[in-house]
């Protein structure tokens, strides 16, 4: 497939500037295969995401982008970078046709599930389908990516997570695999002298509404809140945490 002669002009350019500017952390960048199709899903928080993942491959990437980048001058540099508009005003059924047939070109293909920037607390907002229902229209792994920090030299982090080919699974699998996590957490916490009795009390109720109610989307909802608590009393870093999430987002899909 021939990729776009300007995104491999400008990108050493932008390359150079970001270095200096942000100086960010790359983690895991291994993680983004070296060929072939692949599709990168993850949170927007900032206009310069775009560059964040740019910063993380050689690769030329395709990303799905809001269709309003593509009118006046400035979308004369958007087009000429290649990126897919997509219309967020109707259901546009033009993306996930092109984002496939790119991909089944064997290319590299960026989406913010989110579907705009998260202006809000939440650590993420619920996703859009479009990055999984791609990716099982052409057997493309998915690279969730977590940008966390700030735009600010020397505090922003890109992470990137590993591949994986998003499978369905149903409600009743996804609890019992929740709560088997759940239970293992708390006994690496136990061991390590931190105190879990609150959080084992709230799992002991997740267990009884699983048991009990044919709710399952509630029953989820409880079991998510109870894996955070667990990740709050850890000492795991927030981009663990962001990854960990991007991924049930994906699986909830």
């Amino acid at each position: 497939m021939k990729e776009p002669f300007f995104y491999k002009l400008i990108r050493p350019i932008l390359y150079v500037w970001f270095t200096l500017k942000y100086k960010p952390e790359l983690i895991n960048k291994e993680n983004i295969p070296k060929k072939g199709r692949c599709v990168l899903a993850g949170n927007h928080t900032n206009n310069l995401d775009c560059m964040s993942l740019g910063y993380g491959t050689k690769r030329c990437i395709r990303y799905v982008a809001k269709i309003e980048l593509t009118t006046g001058l400035k979308g004369i540099f958007f087009k000429w970078m290649g990126i897919v508009p997509v219309n967020r005003q109707i259901h546009d059924k033009s993306v996930i046709p092109t984002c496939a047939k790119l991909l089944n070109q064997e290319s590299l293909v960026a989406i913010f599930p989110e579907g705009t920037i998260n202006r809000t607390k939440d650590i993420i907002m619920p996703f859009k389908k479009g990055a999984v229902v791609m990716a099982f229209k052409t057997g493309s792994p998915i690279v969730p990516f977590a940008i966390n920090g700030q735009y600010k030299k020397g505090k922003l982090k890109i992470i990137f997570g590993k591949p994986y080919i998003p499978k369905t699974e149903d409600a009743e699998k996804e609890i019992n695999k929740g709560i088997a996590e759940a239970q293992r957490s708390i006994s690496r916490l136990n061991n390590s002298g931190i105190s879990t009795n609150n959080v084992e009390a709230d799992l002991g109720n997740v267990k009884d509404e699983a048991a009990n109610s044919s709710e399952k989307k509630m029953v989820l909802q409880h079991l998510k809140e109870v894996l955070r608590k667990i990740e709050d009393l850890d000492d795991s870093t927030e981009w663990q945490r962001l990854e960990q999430e991007l991924r049930e987002e994906f699986e909830r899909l």
